[in-house]
């Protein structure tokens, strides 16, 4: 009695989880509706037009071979696009929300130029891309090692520049949003640029998050100060003392 018991529960259990199995392909695979109209919004890098090309989406004629889960894929292949919601509203038209992958950086290393997501993946940079207003990272001892669709969390290269930016952006949001550009100048050193100066920042690359502490402390007193109109410089690679360079004032004006 037992065994037969046993059996048939078996039994109730392998029924269940075909059912389970046959709904899930019929939600995925079967729509019951026509699509007229597909509306994206939530792209903020590319314009819709060209997700629309890119998911062959701009061709209505075949619309007939869509399906949410198709639509959904098309989209999230997209390089900028970190996920897709698809949703049926009715009357034929579906919505689209695209969330797109969060830009971190512009990397230019050698004569070649990516973007560094917040996830540390590089990704190509693609025609008519728009709102990249994020820091330049500018190294061309990388042009040999980074390639498009690597993941550059552990590159020992840039993990020095990814740390300022997690620094910068812990003790001084205002900072780190005016930061325009981190340039390696050689092995040793960093220069950085801020949209707020037109002066150089000189940082060790041993020592840069301490040197970006330091300058913390000293922007909050030049901030304000006549005298960052005369800077030319400002250096910290020497060990507790701070170098102000300044442009040198000739008969005929201001000199560099």
């Amino acid at each position: 009695m037992r065994k037969i018991i046993k059996i048939l529960k078996a039994s109730v259990f392998v029924a269940i989880l075909g059912m389970i199995f046959y709904v899930a392909f019929i939600v995925d695979y079967e729509q019951p509706y026509k699509i007229n109209v597909i509306e994206i919004n939530g792209g903020e890098h590319l314009s819709t037009e060209k997700y629309f090309s890119y998911a062959g989406l701009d061709d209505k004629s075949k619309y007939d071979e869509l399906t949410l889960p198709i639509i959904k894929s098309r989209l999230e292949k997209h390089p900028y696009v970190k996920r897709a919601n698809v949703l049926y509203v009715g009357d034929g038209k579906v919505e689209v929300k695209i969330t797109e992958k969060d830009f971190r950086a512009i990397l230019m290393t050698g004569d070649k130029e990516f973007i560094l997501t917040s996830d540390f993946e590089v990704l190509p940079v693609l025609p008519y891309t728009m709102q990249i207003n994020i820091p330049v990272i500018t190294d061309n001892k990388l042009s040999a090692k980074i390639k498009a669709f690597d993941y550059v969390g552990k590159n020992k290269e840039l993990l020095p520049v990814l740390k300022i930016f997690d620094v910068m952006k812990m003790i001084n949001p205002q900072l780190f949003d005016n930061l325009s550009e981190i340039a390696r100048v050689n092995e040793k050193d960093f220069n950085l640029y801020f949209t707020f100066a037109n002066y150089d920042l000189i940082i060790d690359r041993k020592n840069a998050i301490d040197e970006i502490y330091k300058f913390n402390a000293l922007w909050k007193y030049l901030d304000g100060n006549s005298i960052v109109d005369e800077l030319d410089y400002v250096d910290l690679r020497y060990k507790g003392k701070i170098f102000l360079g300044f442009e040198e004032k000739t008969a005929e004006g201001n000199k560099s």
